[in-house]
């Protein structure tokens, strides 16, 4: 304990000097608190201002967010959705048959494996199988990632063409683009 004490007593007036307010002599020979007042009133306008900034920023969204889209705007936003949403179906579509397939061939495949007698042989057929099985497996996953980044891609040119419409409410059906990614 007494090992510690000479640390403990440093970092106690260490503490006592921070929490202590600062005074200073000025030219004049008077004692009075140094401009860190000053510089927390600063700081207390600089922070009311960001705060009146910000609050004109949301305003003026506010104001876009409440505008009023033209029926001929509404319809070609829903045009793009259904255009987008079809295009990634028929991709899913396409995926699941390619997959299908892929397993039908593996199963196919190693079920003839397994009828051979040699062991070698079977070891060949069997590991072709797997091969085979991912490489078309692979090439599923990549074309269904392209139509899918496509669908996406055609959506958000064809929404933008629709006139009236912002990039705040763009942003609100972009903002679930990786939902399609988790199917």
């Amino acid at each position: 304990m007494k090992k510690f004490m000479p640390y403990m007593l440093a970092i106690a007036i260490g503490l006592s000097t921070i929490a202590m307010p600062v005074f200073a002599e000025d030219s004049t020979g008077t004692t009075g608190t140094t401009d860190t007042t000053v510089k927390a009133d600063d700081k207390k306008s600089d922070k009311a201002h960001e705060k009146e900034n910000k609050k004109e920023n949301k305003d003026k969204k506010d104001a876009k967010e409440k505008a009023v889209l033209s029926a001929e705007t509404l319809a070609c936003i829903q045009t793009a959705v259904d255009t987008r949403d079809t295009a990634i179906m028929s991709a899913f579509d396409a995926y699941y048959t390619s997959v299908k397939a892929a397993l039908d061939a593996r199963k196919t495949a190693l079920k003839a494996a397994w009828a051979l007698s040699s062991s070698k042989d079977r070891k060949e057929a069997i590991k072709k199988a797997w091969k085979d099985y991912n490489s078309a497996s692979k090439i599923a996953k990549d074309t269904i990632k392209k139509a899918r980044k496509a669908a996406w891609g055609k959506f958000k040119d064809d929404f933008k063409a629709c006139k009236g419409v912002t990039d705040s409410e763009l942003n609100s059906d972009t903002t679930s683009e990786g939902a399609d990614v988790q199917l």
